[in-house]
């Protein structure tokens, strides 16, 4: 069901629940496997997620 919701884009089905926020923390009832930046980052059962809108500003030196 919730891939046919995805596919038809029919967000409004029961298991969605869409809201806008800066973060979100989630608990787990169990150890989740966790990604960080596409690599694994173990397991957790709890993740906080924040969106930072401003870029991140790297410095490198100048090249010769």
């Amino acid at each position: 069901a919730i891939v046919g919701s995805l596919i038809t884009r029919d967000f409004k089905a029961d298991h969605f629940h869409i809201f806008q926020t800066d973060a979100v923390t989630m608990h787990f009832d169990t150890s989740v496997p966790w990604t960080l930046d596409g690599e694994f980052g173990g397991e957790t059962e709890f993740a906080t997620i924040t969106n930072i809108p401003t870029p991140l500003k790297i410095m490198v030196p100048q090249e010769k």
